[in-house]
């Protein structure tokens, strides 16, 4: 039987004390919404549009990618739409996206 969504959870391992948040064994972070708020502002304002709008859909694209390649490995899925869901889910716990 495979994991629903929310078991993937059971991943989840923080240490407080090295200051590290892992899922399975890599090493995550943690940031607040608006301190990378700030950070698209400036890429905005110093590179323009067309080049921090790139950088920031390549940097979403490779987290994306990651998180896939990492999900994968972790579950062997029964069909594409439970993989594609347990992704959005990933993203919806990280604060990227809204599901």
């Amino acid at each position: 039987m495979k994991p629903r969504l929310s078991d993937l959870t059971a991943y989840l391992e923080i240490e407080p004390e090295q200051g590290r948040i892992r899922i399975r064994h890599e090493r995550m972070l943690l940031m607040r919404r608006d301190a990378f708020g700030y950070l698209r502002m400036l890429l905005y304002r110093q590179l323009g549009t067309e080049a921090a709008a790139w950088l920031l859909f390549q940097f979403g694209a490779s987290c994306g990618t990651g998180d896939c390649e990492a999900l994968t490995a972790l579950v062997e899925w029964d069909d594409i739409e439970e993989a594609l869901r347990s992704g959005l889910s990933q993203e919806f716990w990280g604060g990227w996206a809204r599901i």
